[in-house]
């Protein structure tokens, strides 16, 4: 039981380093796990939201407390908390911009 906890405190502060694409193509798989990707930072005001995407259009959506418009049209590297859900779609909890 304890090895399970250790494996499970291991595997929950662990950082996956992933495309756009991995996350778009396996979204159930990543969901619940923290991330590393990046891509270019876009928005739409009303309501106001924010997501990232790559050339072939693979988007997910960030869940910031920042407000970010500073940063739209840029390529940005985001590192947080991966959700997928069918009727809310991919997401990122935001810890951090670590570029």
């Amino acid at each position: 039981m304890a090895a399970a906890g250790a494996l499970t405190a291991c595997y929950s502060g662990a950082v996956t380093e992933v495309t756009l694409a991995q996350l778009t193509a396996f979204q159930s798989d990543y969901d619940g796990r923290r991330v590393l990707t990046g891509g270019t930072l876009r928005t739409h005001p009303d309501p106001r939201h924010y997501w990232i995407e790559d050339s072939a259009l693979n988007r997910v959506a960030l869940d910031s407390d920042e407000m970010l418009d500073h940063r739209v049209g840029t390529t940005v590297t985001v590192r947080g908390r991966f959700a997928y859900d069918r009727e809310a779609g991919r997401s990122i909890a935001v810890e951090a911009f670590p570029d």
